[in-house]
């Protein structure tokens, strides 16, 4: 059965989908063949301070799926920079073969997930953006640091969606689109997913292990852009989860939209943003606190009838007055921290904020 696609992207993607394929530049050692399968092999370039730089000029991936070879190379981090005129297609399984490591995949013109997966990695950055190294030298070895900063592609998550069981899932785009599933299945209360809407940096530290879910490996700076509309938008058809979900926007009055189903499967929910926060029959939950910081909050019913819902676990809802606490039979309480610069009469529970970080 042929793929769905986001409605408006067909015409734009047919070229993609009739040339679909993996092809280095040429600018660094990066080879790439064929298995019987159908499946694309990615040779990967020597790494330098546990870093393999790949450069090419297409990065698209079939159903058949690719794989980065890392058998040899021993690679900590796996770095896929797209010099492309167009966006990336993602519609298969990624993984990497050998040692696991981490993986940045950034074109600048954007990148659209239709049934992609990735398979093997620690963590993964998908990146709408540039990319850049630079080695140091940290004592008597050298380190090789990558840094990455959104362009004026967008991040789109089709119908058929994004799975993957990662330690973090970190995506950063001008504008991200969600019409899918977006599913992070590693079960942990830190095991993150990740969304950064705007004009905004982030570094990588590639010293961070892949098998390391402690240690802290995006820091992301906002840039000093100002926007507006919505830059984070969630269809009816986005069902995004993972074990803590931040959703974070770095423009000055810009927005997210959700109408799907979001779900902190064992953490924390938080979203963060000065622009408008728009809740069309969206559902958000959490096994932990929920944390929400917006320029105003709108909540209002889907087409469909659905209402717009925010909860958050171990709390009991009362109509018009703070979430009341649990029982005291329960380990912890679970709360939902609300702020808002105009009132929220429609919000679930507005309950005292405390301080969050972006990069929290």
């Amino acid at each position: 059965m042929p793929k769905r696609l986001l409605p408006g992207l067909v015409g734009a993607l047919l070229p993609l989908c009739t040339s679909a394929g993996v092809v280095p530049d040429g600018h660094t050692a990066t080879t790439v063949s064929m298995d019987p399968s159908g499946k694309t092999l990615i040779q990967l370039a020597p790494a330098a301070g546990g870093v393999s730089h790949n450069v090419f000029s297409r990065f698209d991936v079939s159903p058949a799926g690719a794989a980065f070879q890392n058998q040899a190379v021993g690679a900590r981090s796996i770095v896929a920079e797209v010099r492309a005129s167009q966006p990336s297609v993602i519609e298969g399984p990624v993984s990497v073969d050998g040692p696991r490591a981490n993986l940045i995949l950034a074109n600048p013109n954007g990148l659209v997930i239709n049934g992609g997966s990735f398979i093997n990695f620690g963590s993964v950055a998908l990146v709408a953006g540039s990319v850049a190294l630079e080695s140091r030298a940290v004592g008597n070895s050298v380190q090789t640091y990558v840094s990455a900063a959104s362009g004026n592609g967008a991040i789109r998550i089709g119908p058929d969606g994004l799975a993957a069981d990662l330690i973090r899932l970190e995506l950063l785009a001008r504008r991200i689109e969600v019409a899918g599933p977006l599913v992070n299945a590693y079960s942990s209360p830190t095991a993150l997913l990740r969304l950064v809407a705007g004009d905004a940096s982030a570094l990588f530290d590639t010293a961070a292990s892949p098998t390391d879910n402690l240690t802290p490996w995006a820091y992301y700076t906002a840039g000093k852009s100002t926007g507006q509309g919505i830059v984070i938008d969630l269809a009816t058809q986005a069902r995004i989860s993972s074990g803590r979900i931040e959703l974070l926007v770095t423009d000055a009055g810009a927005g997210v939209r959700n109408a799907g189903h979001l779900q902190a499967t064992s953490g924390d929910f938080v979203i963060d943003s000065a622009g408008l926060l728009e809740q069309k029959g969206g559902r958000i939950e959490a096994a932990g606190d929920i944390r929400i910081r917006a320029g105003s909050v709108h909540q209002a019913q889907a087409e469909s009838g659905d209402a717009p819902s925010i909860s958050a676990a171990g709390m009991r809802r009362r109509s018009g007055t703070p979430m009341a606490a649990p029982a005291p039979s329960r380990p912890r309480r679970r709360r939902l921290y609300a702020s808002v610069r105009t009132p929220v009469a429609s919000l679930v529970a507005v309950v005292p904020c405390r301080p969050m970080s972006p990069t929290q």
